[in-house]
């Protein structure tokens, strides 16, 4: 099964001080959108798209993703994730999509290290990593599902309209919401 990664990182990150893309945590010295691409080509995803501001175009392209200049820059997480959906619907091999906001690195690090491979997850279903048996980032959703993230609902309340009945893969004991803050 082909799997692309969809990282969502265009955002301004005005309440974290500024883009997020580019940040590091304690627990890495490399930029969030380089451990996040690093970490879903581990697991597999190819290509891996990153949804980016165009001051980002050429670090997402040096970190081996795609880069998705959407315009107007989006107002919300979801406006990203759809910015890489209408991408990748042009590529016909793809199967399924993994994505995830940039400042999760770490979720999408354990992620790939204990997941099991595509072809072992329901593909009638989404799939949402969990901690603490909380869902959490990246989300695995197979190309027929992904209709779903161009409801109306889903605009105005985010991706999680379109995932009410995703299968919850618990990956980690601990939690790794703000670790990566």
């Amino acid at each position: 099964m082909r799997v692309a990664g969809l990282i969502a990182a265009a955002g301004k990150g005005q309440r974290a001080g500024g883009a997020k893309a580019v940040r590091i945590a304690g627990d890495d010295p490399r930029m969030f959108l380089d451990r996040s691409v690093s970490a879903m080509r581990s697991w597999g995803c190819c290509p891996v798209v990153a949804v980016v501001q165009e001051e980002h175009k050429a670090l997402a392209r040096s970190f081996g993703a795609v880069a998705v200049v959407p315009t107007p820059l989006p107002e919300a997480m979801i406006d990203s994730l759809r910015a890489g959906i209408k991408y990748l619907e042009r590529l016909s091999e793809v199967e399924a999509v993994l994505w995830s906001p940039v400042d999760c690195p770490l979720a999408i690090e354990v992620f790939a290290r204990r997941a099991p491979p595509a072809e072992a997850l329901d593909c009638g279903k989404p799939v949402v990593a969990g901690f603490q048996g909380q869902a959490g980032h990246p989300v695995f959703l197979p190309r027929p599902l992904w209709g779903r993230l161009k409801e109306e609902i889903v605009g105005r309340v985010g991706a999680k309209a379109a995932l009410s009945d995703a299968v919850l893969l618990n990956i980690a004991l601990e939690s790794l919401e703000n670790r990566n803050r």
